[in-house]
């Protein structure tokens, strides 16, 4: 008897080692589900080296976000058919895929025999509040970068540690990427992306420059670059403020949703990281990070406009009960 080929399989696009990514949410649902480690292809992207804004990485996926999830076509799985190929880079629609891709229904190439819950609201009721939390998560208002400091002191800070070296390195590679002969041939929608960034990196990498200088030798551009960089930095900590209050009033306990871990769990429980990250005074492992995580996040008090954070007793809890998972610590514990 002739062997069937296998199913194709889908590809993630990330990065392991980055919770800037959000990677970790991805890989924990992976481990949650029971996903055989040969079934579904792990692609990574160097982030640092701007890899996401190659235009091989643009041509899947042309905003350059991480991850991307690149599917095969279902009426394409059929033998003898040329596979066809979508990509998505929705973060709520990747997890409902990879949710759902590994269940008795599905066809997948499944080859993992652990089990594989279902981790979709069961209810209208519990749907509303999965939307609702994630869409806030998922706020376009939030941009993580612009919570790097409020005072002259945590900016100097900040300018000398590896995020500026970080985004020095970007900034690098996608002036490659645009003056390359690829890139001048480049599609407008992939320039446009370039264009975007590197006026966001210039900006940042202009205040960074001028960090250690006090507020009396910068001349008229420098602090008026400066104010506007604290002001967004307060905004966006208002913003989370904002955020944090509202997902304590909706969430039940000690998961968003109940007693059960859901997919919601993991949108908040990568969000929760990043911030517990990027208030971190010093730059140290994620895992390290976890140990301190609420007073860390409670020195950033007088970092909103109202000076006081929500940390309420439903968030610790929660937080406190995700990172008692195995998956959780097989993710969670590495990343930087």
């Amino acid at each position: 008897m002739a062997t069937l080929p296998p199913v194709p399989k889908a590809i993630l696009y990330y990065n392991p080692h980055s919770v800037w990514s959000s990677a970790g949410m991805y890989v924990f649902l992976i481990e949650e589900k029971g996903y055989g480690i040969d079934e579904l292809e792990l692609k990574t992207v160097d982030l640092k080296s701007g890899e996401n804004f190659a235009p091989a990485y643009l041509r899947i996926n042309p905003h350059g976000t991480v991850p991307t999830l690149v599917v095969p076509l279902e009426k394409t799985l059929g033998t003898g058919i040329p596979n066809k190929y979508r990509a998505l880079s929705d973060t709520k629609l990747i997890l409902e895929f990879l949710d759902k891709s590994r269940s008795a229904a599905s066809r997948t190439h499944t080859t993992s025999l652990a089990p594989a819950p279902a981790l979709a609201p069961a209810t209208i009721s519990l749907a509303e509040i999965y939307n609702k939390i994630i869409s806030l998560l998922h706020s376009s208002s939030i941009d993580f970068i612009n919570t790097e400091a409020v005072t002259p002191e945590e900016l100097a800070a900040k300018a000398r540690g590896p995020r500026a070296a970080y985004i020095k390195e970007r900034q690098a590679a996608l002036e490659k990427y645009r003056m390359s002969q690829e890139g001048q041939d480049a599609p407008d929608i992939f320039k446009r992306v370039w264009e975007k960034h590197l006026a966001e990196n210039s900006f940042i990498i202009r205040v960074y420059e001028a960090a250690d200088k006090p507020s009396s030798e910068l001349n008229a551009l420098q602090l008026e670059e400066r104010e506007a960089f604290f002001r967004r930095s307060i905004q966006v900590w208002t913003t989370v403020n904002d955020i944090l209050a509202r997902v304590e009033a909706e969430m039940v306990g000690p998961y968003v949703l109940g007693d059960q871990l859901a997919l919601v769990d993991l949108h908040l429980g990568a969000w929760l990281s990043r911030l517990f990250y990027v208030s971190a005074a010093e730059p140290e492992a994620l895992g390290d990070t976890m140990k301190s995580a609420f007073s860390n996040l409670e020195k950033m008090q007088g970092h909103t406009d109202d000076r006081a954070l929500n940390l309420g007793p439903k968030i610790r809890d929660f937080w406190h009960t995700l990172k008692q998972r195995d998956s959780w610590h097989k993710v969670y514990d590495e990343l930087h």
